[in-house]
């Protein structure tokens, strides 16, 4: 159980491991990007953050969404 951030998007789930590196590019498929760009790039170690301004369709049901600066780790 993850609390109050658990959802059931499947892009947004919760993975670990190269299975769950695979598992999240195969929930991509459900959008349809129009817009991606890696904003800025941070690195400590073998950790890695990317900012990215984003915005996307959902196939299924056509809703557009936009994220500004959207983390990536």
């Amino acid at each position: 159980e993850y609390g109050p951030t658990t959802t059931d998007v499947p892009w947004l789930q919760h993975r670990h491991g190269r299975a769950g590196v695979m598992e999240f590019f195969q929930a991509l498929t459900n959008l349809e990007f129009t817009h991606f760009v890696p904003t800025q790039f941070f690195e400590s170690g073998n950790t890695v953050v990317v900012l990215i301004d984003l915005t996307a369709v959902v196939k299924k049901n056509g809703h557009t969404f936009t994220e500004i600066d959207e983390p990536h780790i």
